[in-house]
């Protein structure tokens, strides 16, 4: 339900969440970029400090604690997705339980469409 009313198939963009968590990629990136996600020539990377990453981690072990789900794989899950929404949207980049709603989103969709679900919600619902 959640995946169509942020309208996940209508935002996703091909390779933008594989992108925002390449190795080498330490950039940050706007999401004015999602406007036109046909044309990756128009993609505008602005390069900033990813201080929110100490703090990801200190949340991981704090969401939702001993759920089956979020054993060592889901944590990494909810890392990647987490980082990906930090790089995607800079301005906010990770705030305390932002972990809460990632965490919940993973419980019930994939990796991927937890990601462009958060994007809906945080991006169009919350000022940031």
């Amino acid at each position: 339900m959640w995946q169509t009313f942020v309208g996940v198939r209508a935002r996703r963009v091909e390779k933008y969440y594989q992108n925002l968590l390449s190795p080498d990629t330490n950039i940050e990136t706007k999401s004015n970029e999602l406007e036109d996600k046909n044309s990756a020539s128009n993609l505008e990377f602005v390069p900033v400090t990813e201080k929110w990453k100490g703090q990801i981690e200190k949340d991981l072990p704090r969401t939702f604690p001993g759920h089956p789900a979020l054993d060592e794989d889901g944590r990494n899950a909810l890392r990647r997705l987490l980082t990906a929404y930090a790089r995607h949207n800079p301005s906010v980049g990770y705030c305390q339980a932002m972990n809460l709603f990632a965490g919940l989103l993973l419980l019930l969709m994939s990796e991927e469409n937890a990601f462009w679900t958060l994007v809906g919600i945080l991006d169009d619902y919350f000022d940031g």
